[in-house]
């Protein structure tokens, strides 16, 4: 069919820092990406919601439970305890945060960030996963209390031909 989507580019960690709001939006602006996903727990996601907003960027909630960065570090937006390490930021791995993050905790956070997304005004239109799952059956919970799909679930990632880097599984095989 000549109007089914062939190709979704994805700009990745919108709201993570200004740099990142900028190149994403002029990506958006000169046609190379069609939607970003964003972290609302980063230190510039007030920004990345103004520029969503102003520029009409489709938006995906970045679920955020890691930070791999060494000089740009950020905190849950909840209390929870099981999320954070020593200096009270996220983990830097998902081998990290999967041995320590709790089912309450990753819920409780995954839909802090959603409503904080919300409180912005912005429409939803997917969630997906910042560096990979620290509490998969969390994804799945907070995406089915939000109404949207979560993109790399076993059900929703089998509509794609190819999710690059994210599916170990051949084309033909979802």
């Amino acid at each position: 069919m000549a109007g089914d989507i062939r190709l979704i580019v994805q700009g990745d960690d919108f709201g993570m820092c200004q740099a990142v709001n900028v190149g994403t939006v002029q990506a958006f602006r000169e046609g190379i990406l069609t939607q970003a996903s964003t972290m609302a727990a980063c230190p510039w996601f007030t920004g990345a919601a103004a520029l969503a907003r102003e520029s009409g960027i489709p938006l995906g909630v970045h679920q955020t439970l890691t930070c791999e960065w060494d000089f740009l570090r950020w905190r849950p937006l909840t209390d929870g305890p099981s999320l954070v390490g020593e200096d009270g930021t996220f983990f830097r791995t998902v081998a990290e945060a999967r041995a320590s993050v709790t089912q309450a905790d990753a819920v409780r956070e995954l839909s802090a960030q959603a409503a904080k997304f919300a409180a912005e005004g912005l429409a939803v239109d997917y969630l997906d996963v910042h560096m990979g799952e620290s509490a998969p059956e969390a994804y799945a919970e907070v995406s089915n209390a939000v109404g949207k799909p979560y993109i790399y679930g076993p059900v929703e990632s089998r509509r794609f031909a190819s999710i690059e880097t994210l599916s170990d599984r051949e084309a033909a095989a979802k």
